[in-house]
């Protein structure tokens, strides 16, 4: 068995946050050996996926579904999927989506505190609440007028289909936010 050359990837954990990710072999073989790596040399607990800077497309960011695709000095970032922990909270989405996504076995929506991520990222500190309760343990998402359910189910088959992503025209996202709206008042 031959050695591969050791690699080295740039990471983006979010704003300001890059860190370089040595592979001592080389790039992995799968995307489960590349998160595994990713995980233990940068601390990532949460569930996440994968995109890179596909220079086919202007160095933008694509998701990665295949090692074959990174090379020694590539850039990648990792996404955390929000939309799996929302889920877990009583939220209905359907994050289906082709890039691969790693949640580590012993982990169920909290992190290393013992609090949910949702309570991470929807708490407001003592003294920027107003609130005379806590955020709800689940949140109904209301239905939508006709067009706008119509609309939504159409980006939704798209999506499952050829992975395009919905860019809402501004009566949808006026329909949606008056919706979510009123089912929060």
């Amino acid at each position: 068995i031959c050695k591969m050359a050791p690699a080295k990837l740039r990471v983006i954990l979010g704003e300001n946050n890059v860190q370089r990710l040595i592979l001592p072999n080389g790039i992995p073989e799968s995307l489960g050996e590349l998160a595994e790596h990713i995980k233990r040399q940068c601390g990532v607990e949460e569930d996440f996926r994968l995109q890179f800077m596909d220079v086919e497309f202007g160095n933008e960011f694509t998701n990665l579904v295949s090692v074959n695709e990174i090379q020694d000095k590539s850039t990648i970032e990792v996404i955390v999927n929000l939309a799996e922990t929302i889920q877990d909270s009583g939220l209905t989405l359907s994050p289906n989506s082709t890039a691969a996504v790693f949640m580590p076995p012993d982990q169920s929506a909290s992190n290393s505190s013992g609090t949910s991520f949702n309570e991470d990222i929807l708490s407001l500190p003592e003294s920027a609440s107003t609130r005379s309760s806590g955020w709800p343990l689940s949140f109904q998402v209301p239905r939508f007028s006709y067009d706008a359910e119509l609309q939504l189910s159409k980006a939704n088959s798209a999506f499952k289909e050829s992975g395009t992503l919905l860019n809402p025209n501004p009566k949808l996202k006026s329909s949606i936010l008056d919706g979510l709206t009123q089912q929060i008042i």
